[in-house]
């Protein structure tokens, strides 16, 4: 099935008009039709359905040859247009002469005035032979209406709309006057006339199909997606589906080198659609982050942004190019199924192998800090709980369903009889530079280390944290220390009456060990702002909000890049790609990078922590399964503070090592709530790679500078054992999904990840340091203090958790477990962040001085009232000392 230019062209403004909040009256009256299509949502059944192409000779015709033909005097109305196009390029698609497209225009007007006049189908059929025969001189009328007749009737038959059939009654009577002037047969004549039916046919079917796929906001879909988020993901298919026409026209040879460069620009309409487009208002002057990361670059405003797409590091590699996931393999045969790489790669029915340092803490950190870089929304089919999702497993629609296969065989669902888990695509997006190409992603998350998991990644979630007095974060009040605030109306495994919770991320109630550490830095705010607040009595809610925000978010960044990620992609690759914090002074920030979240990073290079969850999880005195936690808060409730019961369990078992294996309670038992209706989290991270079309690891391999294997025995950074086992379920190396190879990989020196994954994550981590305008140990009008930035130089993972549950001993790093040489001490002991040192506020800074021994000298004045908790005494100003050489304060 062909989707035909000019159709999509015209349907195109009535389709951007009706997706944004503009009256119906700016949609013109041929495409109130089309309008009531997109929000009917219909079926996407055949959205990716493609039949043959249509016979006939081809010309070298382009658009303009097609735009040009529909300006054809005799044009009657709106609706003529419509189908006086799609009548002209179906024409032109089957071969048709100049004299034959003019006369598909006028049998088009014809037919779409019978129409809307309400005849009946004889008189469309009479009405279109007419016409062409009117304009074709010398066919034979009586020949050229019985071959439109039948035609038209053929159309009745398989249900067409009368739009549809005044189409088919234009093409049939214009080729059937063709054939009737080149003195063809009756039978020809009928033969032409049913050629040209069939590819208007197909035309108007794949039309429909190309504004279904439009068609995604639906009632369920409003419950759980923004708005604007759904305006994104259809501008995104509209955009693919453009791209797709392009190509078949490349494909059909009807767009030669001289109309190419214009007929790939997106079209003015489309382009008006593209959310991206519009400009951001920035003030260059704001001291702080806004809710939603737009703004750090005042440059580029998007960067960064919620609700922007994701950035890639390479191309997008799709089945068609365009946005069908990866199926086939190099060979030609089909790709193994997720599921099958899980059982036969991921799974284990032995206890895996520990890591021999690192803590479980590490493990769910890396969780937490996932869920602040990246959330990939679901494309539209359910209410927001799990148990209402639409059955994927029994639709074809592939826009948003794209289904994991489970083996008749498979050792744990198929004792159930399952065969299928749903999968829904992430949700889709144009690409930021609103151009043509591939399906792009949405990330809903900012794009930067803000705590956007804690804060929320939009303002309505920011304010609907807060509790708007004193800078405080809204919390549920206990005997002990304080919740969050609980939700009921949140997905909720506990016992009656225990209730989750609302966070910046909808992941917080995942398991106890997330809403731990959510509730770990929630205190850790309120904790900050009532000392704010002490010392500095005057300030408004808002002021003290933000500046609490700012100080909990560079003590987020000091662990991420101090603490956490040497640990990961270890000492070399720290030092390579400058990730390690400094010692004293500042850095600078670099405007030209862009920090935006990469798909592979966010799909395969920081999801390796998930590999490393353990199936037995230690809570207080008590283990647990790892599927018995899945959004169960009970310990929440159980008379003792569970973020305490959490992190001393955390701190003292031992992660399971970063490999290829994964749980049991993770690949059968993901959510279960009854035997065999569980997922698989590793067939899940695959399906999702092929879902938004990363390329495979010997593709990374190469672009990370690494070995490229040639065949499994020349897999240099896996072990013989694992390369073997691969070659048992790939049939080429050139196929292995990039997230299976990454994590099977052998670690580097002094990290837990193999080298693909270091080289990722070093990269992203990278861009997330250098492109980030209020990172906190950069200079600037933004800066920190000397003093603040020192204290926050003393924060540890343990001080947090000594500070904010009833913990009381600890080791020095909480990542790693206890020794002689991380001895586990008294909370008292360890390093503290001077508190007024965090708080203490000051004036701008002076102009800098005149240059003396090619030095010079600026201070700034201590603003925090004298009579408050951390006064200025004793340190009425800051001084900063500059080379007279060296742009910003000396380091």
């Amino acid at each position: 099935m062909r989707i035909t230019p000019l159709l999509l062209l015209v349907v195109l403004p009535c389709i951007v008009t009706c997706l944004t909040p503009i009256s119906d009256d700016l949609c013109h009256k041929a495409y109130e039709k089309a309008c009531r299509k997109v929000r009917s949502g219909r079926d996407f059944a055949v959205f990716r359905s493609r039949g043959g192409r249509t016979g006939g000779s081809r010309n070298s015709a382009g658009i303009s040859d097609v735009a040009g033909a529909v300006g054809t005097d005799g044009v009657a109305g709106a609706a003529g247009n419509t189908v006086a196009a799609a009548a002209a390029a179906a024409a032109r698609a089957a071969g048709a002469t100049d004299q034959g497209v003019a006369a598909a225009v006028a049998a088009g007007n014809a037919a779409a005035a019978a129409v809307e006049a309400g005849a009946d189908a004889a008189t469309i059929a009479e009405a279109a032979a007419a016409a062409a025969v009117a304009v074709v001189v010398g066919a034979d009328a009586e020949a050229v209406n019985n071959a439109t007749a039948a035609a038209v009737a053929a159309a009745e038959a398989v249900g067409a709309d009368a739009d549809v059939i005044a189409e088919v009654a234009a093409v049939a009577a214009a080729a059937a006057a063709e054939a009737s002037v080149a003195g063809a047969e009756d039978a020809a004549i009928a033969e032409a006339a049913a050629v040209a039916a069939a590819a208007a046919i197909e035309i108007a079917i794949a039309t429909a199909n190309a504004t279904a796929a439009a068609a995604l906001v639906n009632a369920q879909a409003a419950e759980t997606l923004a708005n604007a988020d759904l305006i994104i993901a259809e501008t995104g298919l509209i955009f693919v589906e453009t791209a797709r026409l392009i190509q078949d026209l490349l494909d059909q040879g009807l767009i030669d080198a001289e109309n190419l460069v214009t007929a790939v620009q997106p079209p003015l309409e489309l382009v008006a659609a593209c959310p991206f487009l519009t400009a951001l208002t920035c003030d260059a002057d704001f001291p702080y982050r806004t809710a939603d990361g737009s703004c750090n670059n005042l440059v580029l405003p998007y960067l960064g942004r919620s609700s922007t797409p994701f950035e890639r590091y390479l191309p997008a590699v799709y089945e068609d190019g365009l946005d069908l996931p990866r199926a086939t393999g190099v060979l030609g045969g089909a790709l193994p199924g997720a599921r099958l790489i899980s059982t036969n790669f991921h799974g284990f029915s032995t206890p895996a192998d520990r890591d021999d340092q690192l803590t479980h803490l590490t493990t769910l950190f890396g969780v937490f800090l996932n869920h602040d870089l990246q959330i990939y929304p679901s494309m539209p089919t359910s209410g927001g709980d799990l148990e209402e999702s639409i059955d994927c497993c029994n639709s074809d629609n592939t826009a948003v369903c794209y289904p994991i296969d489970i083996p008749v065989n498979d050792t744990y669902f198929g004792v159930y009889g399952r065969t299928c888990m749903e999968f829904v695509r992430s949700l889709a997006s144009p690409a930021l530079t609103c151009g043509l190409g591939p399906r792009e992603q949405l990330n809903t998350a900012t794009g930067y280390i803000d705590a956007s998991q804690v804060y929320g990644s939009d303002i309505d979630r920011q304010l609907l944290l807060r509790a708007m007095e004193g800078g405080l974060m809204r919390t549920t009040p206990t005997d002990d220390l304080d919740l969050m605030p609980q939700d009921n109306s949140t997905f909720c495994r506990a016992a009656e009456g225990n209730l989750c919770f609302i966070g910046g991320d909808g992941r917080v109630n995942v398991q106890p060990m997330m809403m731990s550490l959510h509730h770990l830095f929630v205190r850790e705010h309120n904790r900050l702002a009532n000392i704010i607040s002490s010392a500095n009595p005057d300030w408004t809610d808002e002021v003290i909000f933000q500046e609490t925000r700012k100080l909990v978010i560079a003590e987020m960044q000091h662990v991420t890049y101090n603490e956490y990620l040497p640990k990961i992609v270890g000492p070399t690759m720290m030092e390579t790609y400058s990730l390690n914090t400094l010692t004293q002074g500042y850095s600078m920030y670099l405007a030209n990078i862009n920090p935006s979240i990469r798909n592979g990073f966010a799909s395969a290079g920081i999801i390796y922590s998930h590999s490393g969850l353990r199936s037995l999880i230690t809570i207080g005195d008590s283990q647990n399964t790892l599927s018995s936690l899945f959004y169960n808060s009970d310990v929440f409730y159980s008379g003792t503070d569970a973020p305490t019961l959490v992190f001393q369990g955390l701190t003292t078992d031992m992660a399971q090592g970063i490999d290829r294996l994964m749980t049991e309670e993770l690949t059968n038992k993901l959510v279960e709530t009854a035997p065999g209706n569980g997922w698989d989290l590793a067939a899940i991270k695959l399906q999702a790679g092929r879902d938004i079309g990363l390329p495979t690891y010997n593709a990374w391999a190469q672009w990370c500078g690494l070995d490229v294997a040639t065949n499994f025995t020349t897999l240099a950074d896996h072990s013989e054992d694992d390369a073997n086992l691969l070659a048992t379920v790939y049939t080429s190396v050139e196929d292995i999904d990039v997230w299976t190879g990454g994590v099977s990989e052998i670690p580097i020196e002094g990290g837990s990840v193999g080298p693909l994954f270091a080289c990722i994550a070093a990269r992203q981590f990278q861009a997330l340091k250098m492109g980030d305008r209020f990172w906190y140990e950069n200079a600037g009008p933004n800066q920190l203090s000397v003093d603040t930035v020192n204290a926050i130089r003393n924060v540890t993972m343990s001080r947090l958790i000594c500070d904010n549950t009833n913990i009381q001993q600890i080791q020095g790093d909480a990542f790693i477990a206890a020794s002689e040489t991380n001895p586990v001490v008294d909370c008292s002991s360890l390093p503290t962040a001077d508190q007024c040192s965090l708080v203490r506020t000051y004036s701008a800074w002076t102009a800098w001085s005149d240059c003396i021994n090619n030095q010079r000298v600026r201070t700034r004045t201590c603003l925090t009232p004298a009579t408050g908790a951390c006064s200025c005494d004793g340190v009425p100003a800051e001084t900063q000392i500059g080379q007279c050489n060296v742009f910003g304060p000396a380091a």
